[in-house]
């Protein structure tokens, strides 16, 4: 048998992988999307975030227009997509005579990951906790009971940050400068997780307040403040 083909001469590339480059107008539009997410405070820069990128980039629209795409419409949609994923579980609980507990739904707040919960609730004893997964609920609400009161984010098993106030689950007993520590990691780290909310913890302690006009969240449901009607989720 003759010698085999000629392998070219240089370094051996054997085991070498090729490393993709994109083309200038590609990696703009990657940076963009990754932009536009960061900018919304989003955890990941998914496939609707490259597309809205796309529309803005001249000559990925021309291709879409020449496609017969109606950018005006997808940009909506994808605009709609993205703020639907911003829904929340937020579960309401009577946390001195355990006289029921009622899970509903939270939109605008932001938060990506984990769960906040708070007994420093407004005009009501019951104890509030939204989140994105049942897991970092379960943890908050725990901790909550273990602390006697307070807010508490957590993700996963893991307590991230916390305000502990164990008089009658409202107050503190530590000084002005401990509390607003406390108060200033707790929110830092909801924003970290995507809240842009300028108060969060106070958001979350006013949501089950009667001041909040038409609808209010009680561990019994939704309330219609006009004439005191108990409202299905589906409302």
């Amino acid at each position: 048998m003759g010698p085999g083909p000629e392998l070219p001469s240089g370094p051996s590339t054997r085991g070498a992988r090729q490393v993709p480059s994109f083309s200038p107008t590609l990696e703009k539009c990657i940076h963009a999307a990754l932009a536009l997410a960061n900018a919304k405070r989003h955890e990941l820069a998914t496939l609707e975030h490259l597309l809205l990128a796309l529309i803005d980039e001249p000559d990925a629209s021309r291709v879409m227009r020449a496609c017969s795409v109606d950018l005006g419409e997808l940009r909506k949609n994808l605009e709609e997509q993205k703020d639907k994923e911003d829904l929340l579980m937020l579960l309401a609980m009577d946390r001195i005579k355990g006289e029921g507990e009622f899970m509903g739904l939270l939109k605008g707040f932001g938060l990506r990951r984990g769960a906040y919960g708070t007994t420093m609730s407004w005009d009501t004893v019951d104890m509030f906790v939204t989140g994105v997964d049942i897991k970092s609920m379960e943890t908050v609400v725990k901790r909550l009971k273990e602390i006697k009161g307070g807010g508490v984010f957590a993700i996963g098993d893991e307590v991230v940050a916390e305000i502990v106030t164990p008089l009658c689950g409202f107050y503190s007993i530590k000084s002005m400068e401990e509390l607003n520590r406390e108060v200033k990691r707790v929110e830092e780290k909801l924003k970290e997780n995507g809240v842009n909310w300028e108060k969060p913890v106070l958001t979350i302690d006013t949501l089950g307040t009667p001041a909040i006009p038409h609808i209010r969240i009680t561990h019994r449901g939704y309330v219609r403040l006009k004439d005191r009607e108990l409202l299905s989720l589906e409302v």
